[in-house]
């Protein structure tokens, strides 16, 4: 009678784990379910941290679990410790590249591969890198690099850039030579005129399908930079949430940082192709642009962007539309908010909604960065900035 009690409750033990492996594996992508990772452990034991994360993600999603404020810290720290701000934000050695005698096309195409190999870089190091499938790997950042490089480069110039008046801008020892003379003969700088596109100059790069395919590494990985740098994707609807209000037009520090931007584009750009660029034909290219990065780096900087904010913003907008990756960017928010429920100064759910309601925003510049194909000026205006 015993045992017959024994085999019951076992029974029923059995009968409850099964239930709750069942519930469980409506959650769990289909691959993990029928013994997946017992095979792959006698087949691929390398793969067995991949699903192990994946499992955990599925298992326990981030809805369902509190995050303490010392594991939001702590995970906040892991992304401030892989994110290569300056290293993203900024060119090295940028006197040295204004000087450098090389064929425009050239340089540009050495940025181009530049974006990439930083971006790829610093996606392989996010801590669940692992758990993104391999297929949607190249897909992320073919669809997010221009967001990724608005917001990194306007949180820089908010975070660390100087504050620039147009009578102090002087950069690249230029000053502004070509103010003073007429337009005739200028150089366009915008997409339309191939040798001073990237899109066109790309062209001639060719060592660039070999070099990214390398960094990727995978042959059916992005084909070359320029298909990450240029690629026409269908517009992202914006944001569900309210978009901040954009600065007056006549705001007074909006009106003079554009100047400055203009002026020091202006310059770093005459410097760059060995001859003037009127600054009539440089507001037609870029004008809209440098309104929407400065309007953003302002917002930040009025707001205090604070870098654990900043690193939290950039997770979401990586994953952000992604269904697959939902839970991964639930995970940061609740990050985000826990980590705001301690340390701002305003109420916590306000300054979340605040963040993201600037979204919109950064997808509008980075559209317009797409359509100038001039994926260079943030880099500019952030490497004269700290010179």
């Amino acid at each position: 009678q015993q045992q017959q009690q024994q085999h019951a409750q076992a029974a029923a033990a059995a009968a409850a784990a099964a239930s709750q492996l069942q519930e469980t594996a409506i959650k769990l992508p289909s691959h993990l379910v029928n013994g997946t990772i017992l095979k792959t452990a006698l087949t691929n034991p390398s793969e067995i941290v991949h699903l192990r994360h994946r499992l955990d993600s599925a298992v326990s999603s981030s809805k369902d679990r509190q995050i303490s404020y010392e594991h939001a810290l702590s995970m906040i720290q892991t992304l401030i410790d892989c994110d290569a701000m300056e290293d993203i934000a900024t060119l090295p050695h940028f006197s040295e590249f204004l000087e450098d005698k090389s064929e425009i096309s050239e340089k540009l195409c050495n940025i181009g591969d530049s974006i990439v190999h930083k971006l790829v870089s610093w996606t392989k190091k996010l801590p669940f890198y692992l758990e993104i499938p391999v297929e949607i790997h190249t897909k992320l950042l073919t669809d997010k690099w221009h967001e990724i490089l608005i917001l990194t480069t306007a949180a820089y110039q908010a975070l660390h850039g100087k504050r620039n008046t147009p009578s102090t801008t002087t950069p690249g020892g230029v000053g502004g030579a070509s103010s003073t003379t007429s337009t005739s003969g200028r150089t366009s700088i915008g997409g339309a005129q191939p040798p001073h596109s990237p899109v066109g100059s790309a062209n001639h790069h060719h060592n660039h399908h070999h070099h990214t395919q390398h960094m990727t590494g995978s042959p059916h990985a992005t084909s070359s930079s320029i298909n990450l740098l240029h690629h026409h994707h269908q517009q992202h609807q914006m944001h569900g949430g309210a978009s901040s209000p954009p600065l007056p037009k006549e705001d007074p520090e909006f009106v003079d940082e554009v100047n400055a931007h203009l002026l020091t584009l202006q310059t770093c750009l005459t410097t760059l192709m060995g001859q003037p660029i009127a600054m009539e034909q440089l507001k037609l290219d870029v004008g809209h642009m440098v309104d929407k990065m400065t309007q953003i780096t302002i917002m930040f900087r009025r707001i205090k962007l604070k870098m654990e904010e900043y690193v939290c913003l950039k997770v979401y907008i990586l994953l952000n539309k992604e269904v697959e990756l939902e839970s991964i960017q639930e995970r940061y928010v609740q990050v985000l908010r826990t980590y705001l429920q301690h340390s701002s100064s305003q109420n916590p759910q306000a300054r979340l909604t605040e963040l993201l309601s600037h979204i919109p925003e950064i997808q509008a510049a980075a559209s317009l960065l797409l359509e100038s194909k001039m994926f260079y000026v943030p880099f500019v205006l952030n490497s004269a900035s700290i010179r």
